[in-house]
């Protein structure tokens, strides 16, 4: 018999990637249920080229082999081959017409880390978390594909300086006809991202282990049930909506939504840190992660871009920043001149505390984590108030940003 070859066409939003994925979904999907196969491995790539094992290795199985001319079958067992052919078929046709087939539903738990005296990070933390927390309860919604349902952790009491920490229920509904390599990939990278935009919302850091299976088939009709539910609000911060999925893609395209994504992942990593230098790195890199150009020129001016770009950005934050009185204790900063001068200094010295740990190491601590009062301490709750901001306002209203391009 000749080598049959099924080439897969994306529909014109799709990535290459993507359209594999999706095949392989498929493609398992109709092997599971017209032969109720078992088992199943991924994409896996060797030599250059993509495979995938499909059911099991020593049983009923489908090896795929991708060529230049398309997808073939390298080994079989238990399904003829015209049958085979024919799936594949039918999968590359779901692609073309980039449907999904319906929806896998997973389900984890994520917590609020509480603050613990003398715990290095919780220490550096304590000025910025007295005014960043936020207590947030019942259900929120990011887009329709994340249900967020906060509750108090009932095995952590607080004092009368922080609110309790949070147990967040988080539902995701991922598209895809089963459970496969593309819902298992969607949903961590869906979940990640949540924990990182729960941590700008309620200020506080949030573990997270992204879900491995789908819930129940009960559990999901249940779920399912809730998505068409109007009663849960919006997740937002400082009247701001978080939903990066949907409604910022709509306003300003998937560029948009990486940048916010990564903007709120470098967030979180900043709330994490013991170092005041690595913190001050990671804010700084949440602000540049909105603003900096994905071509080769985002190498040029980068110390101007990030000074126009914050005053384009956020100027009223940065306004907030100077006047506060705190500024030049925090900063070992002194105003001088005008506005526009302080403005400009504050925001290369900012700038610099990003670019000398970087390229000269992080030093140590240098000072006593027991004194929350420390300039370290006022520092990163400066820090923190100035990259949300940054952040809320690219939500709002995303844009690019040209300093360093060479037409200009």
């Amino acid at each position: 018999m000749r080598e049959v070859f099924i080439k897969v066409e994306p529909a014109a939003a799709m990535s290459e990637d993507a359209a594999n994925a999706l095949f392989m979904a498929w493609v398992w999907y109709f092997l599971h249920s017209r032969f109720e196969w078992q088992q199943r491995n991924g994409l896996d790539v060797r030599s250059g080229k993509r495979t995938a094992l499909l059911g099991v290795s020593t049983g009923n199985h489908l090896t795929l082999v991708e060529e230049p001319s398309g997808w073939c079958v390298a080994s079989s067992a238990g399904i003829d081959l015209h049958v085979a052919h024919g799936i594949m078929r039918e999968a590359a046709e779901k692609v073309s017409h980039e449907d999904f087939g319906g929806t896998v539903v997973y389900r984890t738990e994520m917590k609020t880390r509480p603050w613990l005296v003398g715990e290095p990070s919780a220490m550096l933390n304590f000025i910025r978390l007295m005014g960043d927390q936020v207590h947030i309860l019942g259900p929120r919604w990011l887009s329709d594909a994340v249900l967020l349902d906060f509750a108090d952790d009932p095995d952590h009491s607080t004092g009368n300086l922080f609110i309790p920490p949070s147990v967040i229920t988080a539902t995701f509904f991922i598209p895809g006809p089963c459970e496969s390599d593309m819902s298992l990939g969607l949903v961590r990278s869906v979940a990640e991202a949540t924990a990182a935009i729960c941590a700008l919302a309620c200020g506080r850091i949030v573990d997270c282990v992204p879900p491995r299976f789908p819930v129940p088939p009960e559990v999901a009709t249940a779920a399912l049930a809730r998505r068409s539910s109007t009663q849960a609000l919006g997740l937002a911060r400082n009247y701001v909506s978080l939903d990066i999925f949907q409604e910022l893609h709509q306003r300003g395209g998937p560029d948009s939504v990486v940048r916010a994504r990564n903007a709120a992942f470098s967030y979180h990593a900043a709330l994490k840190q013991d170092s005041v230098e690595a913190a001050m790195v990671f804010f700084v890199t949440a602000l540049e992660a909105l603003f900096v150009p994905r071509q080769n020129w985002r190498k040029e001016k980068v110390t101007q871009r990030f000074i126009g770009g914050m005053q384009m950005l956020c100027l009223d934050a940065v306004d907030e920043l100077l006047a506060s009185p705190n500024a030049e204790y925090a900063f070992n900063f002194r105003r001088r001149g005008e506005v526009r001068r302080q403005r400009r200094e504050i925001l290369e010295l900012i700038y610099d505390l990003r670019s000398s740990p970087v390229h000269q190491g992080i030093g140590p601590p240098g000072f006593d984590f027991m004194d929350v009062t420390a300039p370290e301490s006022t520092r990163a709750a400066l820090m923190s108030k100035l990259a949300q901001a940054a952040i809320l306002n690219f939500i709002s209203v995303p844009r690019s940003f040209l300093i360093g391009h060479p037409m200009f």
